[in-house]
């Protein structure tokens, strides 16, 4: 074992040793499975921070990445146990809730198995892919890791410069907001009234920070109640659709994928918000 080379000696030759043996900051790729979900997958990409790559192609939240990172990185021993298929059993690692891999870009990889939390004692017990051992833990920040704050997916967080129109369908009501040129400045209208340039920027501000809060666990059985559309020069159009789904969040698909997320109905509040603002000036 790369940890303990013996279990003959006291528990006081190990407590409080770090269990990773990979280096921090040379972590370039996680691989996260869970029983009964796909498996996520995140590359860091020099210059640009983490991606998640599986199982959709989009932006991770690196900040938080980092810190989770830092959490494994900051597990310590308290104990250990022979690795043996009683114990397996006995610590929840025949069938663990979670598995983490962690790829250095030096080649190193090292994979954690996560088994069961004793809320008696407090312990919980980790096994690593290779070792002879079972870890065990007082303060398991794994189980504090929430996956979904790992995505960082706004739909319409594009440059103002590229759209020309930004549409909201609520219901029956059609709104129409545009961005023009009229003697060599920027006007910006609403169904082909003025607007403050300021209320289209305040819009369009709230619009970009419409950041998903995790993927939707069932699709919404709900009719749309809103539909948002940026439609760009010379490029894609970008569409979000919002469905009632939960007490505190929206469901919502774009156009850019097939998936399903939820977000904070708070987000979405505010951006009709700023609609209504507009259309009753």
């Amino acid at each position: 074992s790369a940890f303990v080379k013996t279990l003959t000696g006291t528990v006081l030759d190990f407590r409080d040793r770090n269990i990773s043996v990979t280096t921090e900051y040379l972590i370039d790729e996680i691989r996260i499975a869970r029983e009964g979900a796909e498996t996520i997958l995140l590359n860091k990409i020099p210059d640009r921070g983490w991606l998640i790559i599986n199982p959709i192609q989009m932006t991770a939240d690196s900040e938080y990445v980092n810190e989770s990172l830092s959490m494994i990185h900051r597990l310590t021993m308290n104990d250990v146990h022979l690795l043996t298929d009683e114990n397996s059993r006995k610590f929840g690692l025949d069938s663990p809730e979670l598995s983490i891999s962690l790829t250095e870009s030096t080649g190193i990889k090292q994979t954690f198995n996560l088994g069961k939390r004793f809320e008696e004692t407090g312990m919980s017990y980790i096994y690593i892919e290779g070792e002879k051992e079972i870890f065990e833990t007082r303060a398991n920040s794994l189980y504090e890791i929430d996956l979904d704050k790992m995505i960082f997916f706004a739909p319409l967080s594009v440059s103002s410069d590229d759209v020309e129109q930004i549409e909201m369908v609520q219901g029956d009501v059609k709104q129409i907001l545009q961005r023009k040129y009229k003697d060599d400045r920027e006007v910006f209208y609403s169904d082909e009234k003025e607007i403050p340039q300021e209320d289209y920027i305040s819009l369009y501000v709230n619009l970009m920070s419409m950041t998903v809060d995790g993927y939707a666990e069932k699709k919404p059985e709900q009719a749309m109640i809103l539909a948002l559309t940026l439609k760009r020069d010379q490029q894609e159009n970008i569409s979000v659709y919002i469905y009632d789904y939960e007490d505190e969040y929206y469901a919502m698909s774009s156009s850019l994928n097939q998936y399903q997320f939820i977000i904070s109905k708070d987000k979405v509040e505010l951006v009709i918000k700023w609609f209504d603002k507009i259309n009753q000036n």
